[in-house]
């Protein structure tokens, strides 16, 4: 309901803002509301909020403008649609970043936030994604000698924890 009161509420001039503002949400949802839990409405509300994302959109605008590098101008909608794919991509790295590193994804969540990763080309993508690759590597590697360190550890705990005639006559049976 608040948001029928958002947009009956303002000019014309405004409605148009409003629209491109709700757009800008659509296209940052997977990040906006799964992960940051921001809902339209909230958003809506926020003005700097709404600003900020509209500074945002118009940088990732401008990237992609570069990247294109063409003479006519690039539609809102092929940009939302960069955007959106992008935030489900960054998500996904990120939850791939949390179940499959040593640190639950820390640092690799501090060292790529959202922005960054919308600015980034495909080709440093694939290199975050074959570093994320290699650190679920490193981690499982580190898993399976822990378990096999103290899978050791354990056999020779039993072994010390044996009584000492026990593993002499074991000893003098293996000898003979």
């Amino acid at each position: 309901m608040e948001l029928a009161k958002i947009f009956l509420s303002n000019s014309f001039n405004n409605v148009k803002s409003i629209s491109m503002d709700s757009k800008i949400y659509e296209a940052f949802k997977p990040y906006l509301f799964d992960t940051k839990k921001i809902s339209l409405e909230e958003f809506m509300k926020d003005k700097e909020l709404r600003y900020a994302y509209r500074e945002k959109y118009q940088k990732v605008k401008a990237k992609l403008q570069k990247i294109s590098n063409t003479k006519c101008t690039l539609k809102d909608e092929q940009c939302f649609a960069y955007i959106f794919k992008s935030c489900q991509e960054w998500q996904e790295f990120i939850e791939t970043a949390k179940d499959n590193t040593l640190d639950n994804g820390e640092s690799f969540i501090r060292a790529l936030p959202l922005d960054r990763y919308l600015m980034m080309t495909n080709d440093q993508k694939s290199t975050l994604e074959e570093n994320l690759i290699k650190s679920a590597i490193t981690r499982v590697r580190t898993i399976s000698q822990a378990i096999s360190s103290q899978n050791n550890n354990d056999e020779l705990n039993a072994m010390l924890e044996e009584k000492p005639s026990q593993v002499s006559k074991e000893n003098h049976q293996k000898i003979q």
